[in-house]
C-alpha cells in the first residue's frame, strides 16, 4: 500500500485524542481505509468497498498495530460512540467505515493540485481563505444531517452491540419509539447511564438474565422491560465493606 492521506487538524479537537490506544486505531483506520471504490470477489459474488471503508477483523488488527484484543475491543467502540467510525459486521468479516471521509480526503486532479500549489506558493491568504470557506461549508453539511436524540441513541446503541458481540444489531421501528419514551421519561442522561450499566451485565454476565442470554440480552427492549433490575453492579471488597458496616451497626444499636 502506497501514497498518502489528508490529516484535518481537527482531529487534535476530537474527544479521544489523550487516548493513545484510539489516537493508534483511529489513524491505522485512516490508512488502511480505500481512497476510492473497489471491487472484490466474496463467495462467488462482486461486492463493492466503498471509499472509506476496509475489510478487516480483531485478529487482523492485532496483528497489525499490536494492540491486545482487549484495547482494541475498547477503542473500536469508543470510536463508534463518538461517531469517527461506523462497523458493519457479518461472520466472516467486519467492515470498518470512515464517517465523513470524503469531506477530507477527497481527491484532486493533477491541474488542480498545480493550480493549489500555485495558490500556495504565490497567494497564502487567498489559500486561507478557500480553505476557512470549505470548512464553514462542512460546517452548515454537519448541522444539515443532524439526528434526533433518539435516532443518534439508537445508532450508538447498534454499534456499541455489534462491537461488542461481533454480531448483526437489527433495529425495527419499535426500537426507536421506545427510545424515544425512555428519553423522554428519564432524560438522556439517565437512559445512557443505564446503557452502560446493562453492557456491564452482558459483558460480565452478572445477572439471572444476561447468564441465560450473553449479548443477546443487549437490546433496546431488554433495557425498557428490565429497567427497573438495571442498577449498578457492587464488586465483592465493597459487599463485605458493607456488609461488615450494617453488621457493627446492628450490634451497636
Amino acid at each position: 500500500m502506497s501514497g498518502w492521506i489528508k490529516l484535518h487538524r481537527k482531529f487534535l479537537e476530537t474527544s479521544f485524542y489523550q487516548s493513545s490506544q484510539c489516537v493508534h486505531l483511529a489513524l491505522h483506520c485512516l490508512l488502511k481505509a480505500n481512497h476510492k471504490d473497489k471491487k472484490i470477489i466474496w463467495n462467488n459474488n462482486e461486492m463493492i468497498v466503498r471509499a472509506g471503508e476496509f475489510i478487516t477483523g480483531r485478529k487482523a488488527l492485532r496483528k497489525e498495530t499490536r494492540l491486545t484484543e482487549q484495547k482494541i475491543r475498547t477503542a473500536l467502540l469508543i470510536l463508534c460512540n463518538v461517531g469517527f467510525i461506523t462497523i458493519k459486521t457479518t461472520n466472516k468479516f467486519s467492515i470498518i467505515s470512515i464517517c465523513k471521509y470524503n469531506e477530507y480526503q477527497i481527491q484532486e486532479t493533477g491541474n488542480n493540485q498545480q493550480s493549489n500549489q500555485q495558490i500556495t506558493n504565490k497567494q497564502p491568504t487567498s489559500n486561507q481563505q478557500i480553505t476557512t470557506n470549505k470548512n464553514d461549508k462542512n460546517d452548515k453539511n454537519e448541522k444539515k444531517r443532524t439526528l434526533t436524540p433518539a435516532q443518534d441513541f439508537v445508532e450508538r446503541f447498534k454499534q456499541s452491540y455489534e462491537t461488542a458481540s461481533g454480531e448483526t444489531y437489527k433495529t425495527d421501528k419499535v426500537d426507536f419509539i421506545t427510545a424515544q419514551r425512555l428519553i423522554k421519561e428519564y432524560g438522556l442522561e439517565t437512559v445512557i447511564k443505564k446503557t452502560k450499566i446493562l453492557y456491564a451485565m452482558c459483558r460480565d454476565e452478572s445477572v439471572w438474565f444476561t447468564k441465560k442470554e450473553g449479548w443477546g440480552a443487549f437490546s433496546i427492549k431488554k433495557l425498557s422491560s428490565m429497567w427497573n433490575s438495571i442498577i449498578e453492579q457492587e464488586d465483592e471488597e465493597t459487599k463485605k465493606s458493607n456488609a461488615f458496616i450494617n453488621e457493627f451497626r446492628r450490634i451497636n444499636k
